[in-house]
């Protein structure tokens, strides 16, 4: 009695290199998902630019205060920056606010009006005009004093595209 060969039983499916094979593919999968969902949800943001004016009552102006070159100019400036900056980075929307900078000191009567731009990042989705709502509700808390720096919070803040943020920094420095 004569028996057949035996053929090895190996499955194409349990071939140790296929099995590698699904395992990389898997992984390289996975990987590129985690990453778009990375890039998407925590670097795709972009930078927004508003611009406001405060006006401080309690500083007299001068013409001092007219060129940025002079020492009371930039202290001034200095402080304001300072005062925005400490108000954002106190609220919730201490993660998306970058910085604030004086653009021009101005008189309004004998008081001192501050034209400002403000830079913060946002993810793309965002609604501008939430946005907006939300930095003007903390721009009203700067009501507090800062040392003896009276800030009245602004009436108005505009959006300003990165183009025309740039063209109004030019303009006026």
């Amino acid at each position: 009695v004569q028996r057949p060969a035996r053929v090895p039983s190996t499955s194409r499916f349990l071939n140790p290199y296929v099995v590698l094979f699904l395992v990389i593919a898997v992984v390289l999968i996975l990987a590129v998902i985690i990453g778009l969902l990375i890039h998407f949800l925590a670097f795709d943001k972009k930078s927004y630019f508003y611009s406001s004016s405060f006006e401080i009552p309690n500083v007299k102006y001068n013409d001092k205060l007219n060129s940025p070159a002079t020492q009371e100019y930039r202290n001034l400036s200095g402080r304001i920056e300072s005062a925005i900056t400490t108000t954002f980075k106190k609220s919730d929307l201490r993660n998306q606010f970058i910085r604030a900078h004086v653009v021009k000191l101005r008189q309004k009567g004998s008081a001192v009006m501050a034209d400002t731009v403000m830079k913060f990042k946002f993810s793309r989705n965002n609604n501008a005009a939430s946005m907006k709502s939300r930095i003007e509700s903390v721009l009203h808390q700067i009501l507090n004093s800062f040392g003896n720096l009276e800030i009245n919070p602004p009436t108005d803040v505009a959006g300003k595209t990165e183009h025309t943020a740039v063209r109004f920094l030019v303009n006026t420095c």
